[in-house]
């Protein structure tokens, strides 16, 4: 994760990412709905 070399982390709940969610071991700085909320954090970062 981005973590691991200090930048932020996102993760977007498209795809396979809905059902992956619950299995991750690190939390991301934010979660997205989809690349548009994802794109539009980004942008306010």
């Amino acid at each position: 994760m981005g973590h691991n070399v200090g930048v932020n982390s996102i993760y977007v709940l498209t795809g396979h990412g809905k059902e992956g969610v619950e299995e991750l071991t690190v939390k991301p700085d934010f979660i997205a709905q989809d690349i548009y909320e994802a794109a539009a954090w980004i942008m306010k970062a």
